[in-house]
């Protein structure tokens, strides 16, 4: 398993923009995630899939935020189209490899 930061990864994979998005993950101000249904479903199934990436919420046990109140679940970015856990997907310029899975912390 390949951990990236968000940074690390942004710099690698080059997520697009999604022109029509207004939730889940933003970059600069602007929309890279794309949502689980109707036409952003459409994009997402139509695009190679070494360039798609599923947005999850995984459960977590003892951490904290920033202001010490407990945690019990995050978002991770993680190479394919998966559908369990699924909060959206986005699309990158730069495809992923086979053999190689990655897991992002998005905070």
């Amino acid at each position: 398993m390949n951990n990236l930061t968000f940074e690390q990864w942004v710099e690698s994979f080059k997520p697009i923009i999604n022109e029509n998005g207004g939730s889940a993950i933003f970059l600069d101000d602007k929309c890279i995630s794309f949502e689980t249904y109707g036409n952003d479903l459409e994009t997402i199934k139509t695009t190679d899939a070494s360039r798609v990436w599923t947005i999850i919420e995984i459960d977590i046990d003892e951490e904290e935020d920033e202001l010490g109140e407990p945690v019990d679940s995050k978002w991770v970015i993680v190479n394919g189209c998966h559908w369990v856990n699924r909060v959206g997907y986005i699309i990158t310029e730069t495809p992923w490899q086979d053999g190689i899975d990655y897991e992002i912390t998005y905070d």
